[in-house]
Formats: C-alpha cells, structure tokens, sequence
C-alpha cells in the first residue's frame, strides 16, 4: 500500500518545497521569484492532491497556514483580529459554486453582493484612538506584521487624523499608481534592480527602514474594511462601511458596485475586464464580498479564508508552443537556474523564444519534457515563465526530464547547500563562477570599476589575462600583451582602465563586502556590517550569536556570512586584496565636509575631462556623502559639465540646475 502512495507523497514533497520557497523569498526576503499567477496555479494543484489523497496532508504544508513570516527588519505588531486571505476563485462556475454555497447556509434565494476592485498591493491594518493615528501595520503572516507607522504618515491619502473618537482599525491597500511605478523605475539605472511590477515596488516602498525614502515613492492608499464593534452593530451593509470610510475621508475605490446576484457580478466582472488596464492603479481581480454584515457570523469563516467573501483572478496572457531544450546556466554563487529555449511565439506585443524554468525541483513537479507543449505566461512579470506542459498534446513518447548532475560549464559535480531547493557548483575555479564574480565586483554597486565592460572582462578572460578578481590588480604588469591581444584596447584606453582599477582600493568596506558576493548579503546589509564592524579583519572573526544579535541579521544571512569566512580559498582571497593595497576600513561619515554646499547632494557628469569620470564620482561620495546620477531628475542638484551641446547639459539649463564646468571643477 505504502508503495502506491509512494510516487504522489514524492509529488506533494516537491510541491511544498516549491511553496515553501516562493513564500519564503516573498514574505522573508521581500524578493518574490515567481507571480501570484504561478503560486496560486502550484497551490491549486497541491490542494487537489491533498483532497484526493487526505492521509497525506501534513502541518508543515503551505495549504495549513495563512502566510509567511513577517520580516525581521521592522518592529512585530501583533493584530488583535486576525488578517485573513481570501479564496481565489479562477472561473465564472467557482463563482457559482461560491454562491450556491452561501445560499444554502444563509437560506436565502438571492444574495446582494460588494464588489471591489481587488488592488495589487500591501495590505495594512491602521488603528487609530481618540481620532489620531496609533499605528499602521502590514498584513504578516495574518497574525504579527511589520509596525510601517512612520512610513504609513508619509502616505499623502492616509489621514493622520480622524472626526472619530472611539478606537477603530482601518484595513486597505497601499500601492502604486501606474504612473508612479514608471517614475521610479525610470530612475533606477541598473536594469537588474528594477520593479518588475507594481506590487513589488510598493512593498519595497512601505517595509523601507528609512520614511524618508518611503515619502519620495508617493504611495497611495485606498481601505475597505472597519473593526469596530460598535460601527458594525450599527452599520448593515459592506457597502454602508465604504460610505462611512468616506465620511472619515479616506479614500475609497469609485469602482465598487453593489450586485443583486451572481450573474450580475459576473457581468459587472466582465466591465472590469475591459476597463482594467485604463485604471491608475493596478489590479489583479476582483474582491466579491456578501453585502449583509449579519450574515457574517452564520457563515463563518475556515482557519485561512472568511466563508463571506472571494476574489476573482483576472488570468494572465496565456500562449502555447514547443519546449525545444532546457538548459543551465551558471550564477555567481554557483546557483544553477534550468532556462527553456522555445519555438518563438508572440506574447504580449513582444517574440518570446525562452522562459525561465527556475530549478530543476521545479521542472520535475510540473513534469516538464523537451520537445512537450507548454503554456508561457508574462502575467506583467519581466521574464516568461512556464505554467506547465499541455500533456495532452503530448503525441509521443518524450522522455522525462532528469536533472543535471554536473555543472554545465565545468563539469564538476552539482550538490544542494542546506534546505535549499537549488543546485549549486561548488567548484570555486568554475569559469561561469569566476567570470560572474569579476563581473559582480567590478560593478558600479560594487568596486565601480568604471570602464571595465563585460565584453572587455571576457576577452581578457579568454586571453588568460583575467581568471579572478585579484587578477585585477595586476593587469597593469600586463600592458604590452593586452595592447597585442588585439582586444581594442589601445594605450590611452589601457591607461584609463588601470587607473579606475587602482581607484577601487579607495572604496569603503561596505562595497567591498557587497563586492565579495557572500550570498544572501547586499548592499544594505553589507553597509550595515561595515558601520558596526568597522573593518574586514573584525568582519571575519564574528560568531553566529554576535551575527544573530545584529539588527537586520537573520539566520539564513549569518549562516551565509560564518560559512563564506569559514573557506581558505575567501580567506586566501581576502589576504590577497589586502596585500594590493586594498581598503579594509569603514570610512565613517566624520570624513565628510558637512559644512559644504555640495554635502549630500545630488549630481550628474557630462563630457570628458582630464580626470576620469569615476575618479569625480569618488571623490563626491567620500568628500561630501554626495550622489552621482546618469541622467538629469528633478533629483539633481549639480551638473559637472565639460560638453555644453549634450541632452544632459540641455536638460540642466532647462531645468535651472546648477552647471559646474571644469574650470570651476
């Protein structure tokens, strides 16, 4: 019998594993890897194999809990009513079964609904006393959030004050509008560091440490539910709660309507359908609540869903084609991610001829083979990613798709580090590793070694001048035999790029952290371990319990950060650096002229000038705590001119920013 159950418990593992992740990478590390579309179609397919086979159902299944763990970078608030999810519902016929199900437990012929446009943002809970904001909240895992009070008051559409004097929780959504979205997005010059939706970028915006920022992203929100006893007594009707929100002066979506039935939410759905894209703000459904209150309590509610409510999911742009090959590719941490190159085909204005297939655990779950027909969705992510495959198309027999067992690139053996779902080349002399680790370390976040191209690293690379990051520091012995390579790099060129190298040993502590790609640590958390540390060689003799007492360290980063120390080869590295003169201190902020007019300013460069750009943007950030930009923002307060016939220069007079031209440089 054990044998039987045997290939669809192995199925359910790999399924929560998967959730598991994804949950993690949302709500822990505030880094979602897939979209609500993905997870909702993985957890629709875990739930149907639990209710087929229910002696397999276990407490540690994503199916028996409400969320993830709320964040450790912000205070805990523990809600003293519980933030539920909602029951997705994906056809027009769950809607009817959603209906003849409260029907039947009402013993009404006829059901008034609320229907709300379902915001694709951050929940939150606001509690207010004697009139005035006491705290705001996300939702958490439904029970403990994250106390966003100081960033919730930057939120222009959130009244800090109320005509209502009794205590009273106000639950809504913060979010982006779509024009805000594009605003920010613009201003961020690394494509890889980019929003890739609006969700992400107001989560990202509410849970920021500093409200400063917050304040500048231009948050909105919009609330939809009261907890308070006595205004629930008092009013009847979901609908009579969102005129009373508006009667607080908070603001409300225009577009909820009040339905007699189901059919006419159904087609009330249909108008949303069209009318979608046209809003401000971003939607990914749409939330039908019972209207009667007093019908709230006969329903009830399960231990993660209110029986009285359901959201409709708009599905996401769906097309079909062929799985032509899955691949590997190599990560600079070693990670494995399986890519699928696809018979190119037209979805959402755009060819698409690969999609991401995330790991190899992945693949197997959804039992995904070369050459299967697969549905590839964007559903407003950046990258297209696989549902699954079509198996009834499946004409022949296609083999089933078993998981690398070696790296792709050099060969060596792949392992899984931890719990971890990944696979991982160990192989520290990997040339994928190693080429995306010089990559890593000599970007603008990082060492900013400006000039120093991908191109022109892997052309060194392949010419055996360039095999490690250290390598770096002894390209200028090799000038004769990159002139020769015939790499288009002449003397003038070869002098600039030696000089930006040699600049990278000024670089703070805190880059250089981030620059060494200790896994899980970015550049936040690397500036954070710079200030309390000060220098590397502290750095490296810190224990898990003194990583685990540092605000913002969790488990997962200490881990990460004992283990990297723990390896000869980063130690033999570190050493290495040390020895080319490269700087291993914290520079604190004493070392800024606080007292000048370009401390913490803004600033942009065009034109050539005798010094390299990089070496300007150098001294700017560790003279003055400046910030150099790209492109001209309302954000710039300077612009270093040498060419006054750019766009940036034109920008600049246009928008009465200050020029400083070389001379005055």
């Amino acid at each position: 019998m054990s044998n039987q159950f045997d290939p669809i418990k192995e199925k359910i593992e790999n399924l929560k594993q998967l959730l598991t992740q994804w949950e993690y990478q949302y709500y822990v590390l505030n880094s979602p890897t897939v979209s609500d579309f993905e997870y909702d179609e993985t957890l629709k397919q875990l739930i149907a194999l639990e209710k087929q086979y229910p002696r397999l159902v276990t407490p540690d299944s994503p199916t028996q809990r409400v969320g993830g763990k709320a964040s450790s970078k912000l205070a805990k608030i523990t809600h003293q009513t519980k933030m539920m999810s909602l029951a997705n519902a994906f056809s027009y016929n769950e809607l009817r079964k959603f209906d003849n199900s409260i029907k039947k437990e009402s013993g009404l012929n006829e059901i008034e609904y609320c229907l709300e446009p379902k915001i694709d943002g951050l929940s939150v809970s606001l509690k207010y006393e004697n009139g005035f904001l006491k705290t705001a909240a996300t939702r958490g895992d439904g029970l403990i959030g994250e106390d966003i009070t100081n960033n919730a008051r930057t939120i222009k559409t959130l009244p800090i004050k109320i005509a209502y004097k009794e205590p009273i929780e106000i639950r809504g959504e913060v979010f982006l509008t779509k024009k805000n979205f594009a605003k920010i997005n613009a201003q961020i010059l690394d494509k890889d560091k980019k929003f890739s939706n609006c969700r992400n970028a107001a989560s990202g915006s509410l849970r920021q440490l500093d409200p400063k920022i917050t304040a500048k992203r231009n948050l909105s929100l919009l609330v939809y539910q009261i907890i308070n006893k006595n205004e629930e007594d008092k009013i009847k009707q979901q609908s009579g709660i969102i005129e009373f929100l508006k009667l607080l002066k908070f603001k409300v979506a225009h577009e909820i309507k009040v339905c007699l039935g189901i059919e006419e939410v159904i087609n009330q759905i249909e108008k949303f359908n069209v009318i979608k894209n046209t809003l401000d703000y971003p939607i990914d459904g749409v939330v039908i609540k019972v209207n009667q209150l007093d019908l709230y309590k006969t329903l009830g509610q399960t231990s993660k869903f209110p029986k009285w409510a359901i959201a409709y999911k708009f599905a996401p742009a769906i097309v079909t084609t062929k799985l032509k090959q899955i691949i590997a590719t190599v990560g600079r941490t070693g990670r494995i991610t399986y890519v699928a190159k696809l018979q190119p085909v037209e979805l959402d204005g755009s060819i698409v001829s690969a999609a991401t297939l995330h790991n190899a655990q992945y693949i197997v779950a959804k039992d995904i083979r070369v050459n299967d027909w697969v549905k590839v969705f964007k559903a407003g992510e950046i990258i297209p990613k696989i549902i699954g495959p079509v198996v009834e198309k499946r004409t022949e027999k296609l083999a089933k798709f078993i998981p690398f067992e070696k790296c792709p690139i050099c060969g060596s053996k792949l392992e899984k580090i931890g719990d971890d779902v990944d696979q991982y080349c160990i192989n520290n002399d990997c040339k994928a590793r190693s080429l995306q680790a010089i990559i890593h370390y000599v970007s603008r976040d990082c060492m900013n070694i400006e000039g120093l191209s991908i191109k022109i690293i892997e052309k060194l690379w392949d010419h055996n001048l360039l095999k490690s990051i250290t390598d770096l520091y002894e390209l200028k012995n090799k000038k004769q035999e990159i002139i020769n390579a015939n790499l288009h790099i002449k003397d003038k060129m070869f002098d600039k790029l030696i000089l930006a190298i040699e600049n990278s040993k000024k670089q703070n502590l805190s880059n250089l952290i981030f620059a060494l790609g200790i896994r899980h640590v970015g550049s936040v958390i690397a500036k954070k371990l710079a200030q309390i540390y000060q220098n590397m060689s502290n750095l490296m003799k810190v224990n898990f319990e003194q990583l685990m007492a540092t605000k913002d360290v969790g488990e997962t980063i200490a881990k990460s950060i004992v283990n990297f120390f723990a390896n000869t080869n980063n130690i033999n590295l570190i050493n290495k650096l040390i020895s080319f003169g490269v700087n291993m201190s914290f520079l604190t902020t004493s070392n800024f002229e606080k007292d000048s007019i370009y401390y913490k300013k803004c600033f942009c460069i065009t034109g050539s000038f005798d010094i390299p750009r990089n070496e300007i943007k150098m001294r700017l950030e560790q003279k003055y705590d400046a910030t150099v930009v790209n492109s001209i923002t309302n954000s710039v307060d300077y612009l270093i001119a040498n060419d006054f016939s750019s766009t940036k220069y034109k920008k600049a007079i246009a928008n009465n920013i200050k020029i400083i031209t070389e001379k005055i440089w």
